[in-house]
């Protein structure tokens, strides 16, 4: 059986556990650079050529890969739900 002088300390730390486990969370701050993605592209007019339609491709590729970069640190810092 636990001694009466003992209790108060027992005590103090239980309560100071469960304040402990109700903390808020960390707050974590995304940084600006990750907080947009990179434009995409405008289409380019009907009667583009080739090489326009080509560099359009490119740059709505270019765009996808950069924005799922972006979002996948993001995920790392605050972490997937």
């Amino acid at each position: 059986m636990p001694s009466l002088e003992r209790m108060p300390a027992c005590t103090a730390l239980a309560f100071a556990l469960c304040c402990a486990a109700c903390a808020s969370p960390p707050v974590v701050t995304v940084p600006q650079a990750l907080r947009q993605c990179q434009a995409e592209p405008a289409v380019p007019p009907d009667d583009a050529d080739d090489v326009a339609l080509a560099e359009w491709v490119a740059g709505v590729a270019f765009a996808g890969r950069d924005c799922r970069s972006v979002l996948a640190r993001v995920v790392e810092l605050v972490g997937d739900p």
